[in-house]
């Protein structure tokens, strides 16, 4: 039986990797061609938006990451999603599970195939890089 290649993408707006793993306790290989930087900077979006004349009350329901848009992270995840999909195409990978922030994911959900969104097995959203082989179900990639 042949044993299904399982790619994780850990992802946020500053930088992507994915890791491929073989099956059940085979551990985790980085990809060597699958890594991305985003160039240039990156705003800060950490502080809230409030305006002065309703005397320093923050906007209701406006979370720091909805506003504003930020193109700069919207063509990063673009530039990602197309080299997963045209992986895909090729046939690297027979299952993807996505891991990161959840801006990245929303990104990566819309801009996916719908060929490679049918072969995702989960979403991982808040994962960080260090915590990948600890948080993922094992069944996953088996």
């Amino acid at each position: 039986m042949k044993t299904k290649k399982t790619w994780i993408l850990v992802a946020d707006h500053s930088g992507a990797r994915v890791l491929e793993n073989h099956g059940p306790e085979k551990g985790l290989l980085e990809v060597p061609d699958m890594y991305f930087t985003q160039q240039g900077e990156t705003p800060d979006t950490t502080h809230r938006y409030y305006i002065p004349a309703m005397r320093h009350r923050f906007l209701p329901g406006l979370c720091a990451t909805d506003w504003p848009r930020d193109p700069a992270q919207e063509r990063f995840a673009r530039e990602v999603a197309e080299a997963l999909n045209e992986k895909y195409r090729e046939g690297a990978f027979d299952r993807l599970v996505l891991a990161g922030s959840p801006r990245m994911l929303q990104h990566l959900r819309y801009l996916l195939s719908t060929d490679t969104r049918r072969c995702l097995k989960a979403e991982v959203p808040g994962l960080g890089k260090g915590d990948v082989a600890k948080r993922i179900d094992p069944d996953l990639l088996g």
